[in-house]
């Protein structure tokens, strides 16, 4: 869950008023220890709830509008589901769980929706669960597991699970994006969980050497590779699907 956005010009200084009063500025609600991502912080910012890894100015990993969690406020998310459009998904998957801004969204749009959602660390899960509204029940089950491992061993003992309609990739914690969800192995992986007519979005916002590398491993994994890049922020959200004839998203630009 990883926003990146440039930062607007700073404003000239002037005088200041002496009567006027100060701007409200973000209020922290939760903040707690993580091996995994440093300090996890939830901070009402206006009318939005956003969680942040290793300071209160990190990098936005989630941003909800309080009043309506159902939707999508940051654009690379909206750009994520709309390989969605027309679809009735029966099975899901998210990696990389963060506040659940995707969660909740699917879980409004899709009512019978099985969602698997999975993060790798236990703070973030229960931070979504104690502030976000993530919910976890028949439909909604949260992993705490690393989401490559998740994938690769999903079904190897017992019956085959169902494949997934959709996969979202959408973990980055306050380092970097992590190795494991970049590689080919990772990548093939996930085409083998997908329905025949089932699809991968992947949002990349790392710098541009290393997304055009995971762009090719990524194009090479799946039949039809396309993608949509972000207007008011930084990100691409690479599309991979299962069939080559897969009509959604005519428009969107190929991945190589």
């Amino acid at each position: 869950m990883l926003l990146l956005a440039a930062a607007p010009p700073a404003a000239p200084a002037g005088p200041k008023d002496p009567g006027a009063k100060p701007s409200a500025g973000p209020v922290v609600i939760d903040e707690r220890p993580s091996r995994t991502n440093g300090t996890v912080y939830v901070l009402d910012e206006g009318p939005h709830r956003v969680l942040r890894f290793g300071s209160v100015r990190g990098d936005e990993q989630t941003m909800l509008d309080r009043a309506h969690p159902e939707q999508l406020v940051v654009e690379y998310l909206q750009h994520a589901v709309r390989a969605l459009d027309g679809t009735e998904p029966a099975q899901a998957l998210v990696i990389g769980l963060g506040g659940g801004a995707v969660v909740r969204h699917l879980r409004h749009r899709y009512a019978r929706l099985h969602i698997d959602a999975v993060d790798i660390d236990p703070v973030v899960v229960d931070v979504a669960q104690a502030h976000f509204g993530v919910v976890a029940d028949a439909h909604t089950v949260l992993h705490v597991a690393d989401g490559a491992g998740f994938v690769h061993n999903r079904g190897r003992r017992g019956p085959r699970p169902p494949r997934y309609d959709y996969v979202l990739v959408d973990a980055y914690g306050a380092r970097d994006y992590p190795r494991a969800l970049g590689t080919a192995q990772f990548f093939d992986d996930l085409k083998g969980q997908l329905a025949p007519t089932g699809v991968v979005a992947l949002n990349l916002a790392v710098e541009k050497q290393a997304r055009a590398l995971l762009l090719r491993r990524f194009a090479k994994a799946f039949p039809r590779c396309v993608r949509l890049e972000g207007e008011t922020d930084d990100n691409t959200v690479a599309f991979g699907f299962a069939d080559k004839d897969d009509p959604r998203l005519p428009a969107a630009a190929t991945c190589r």
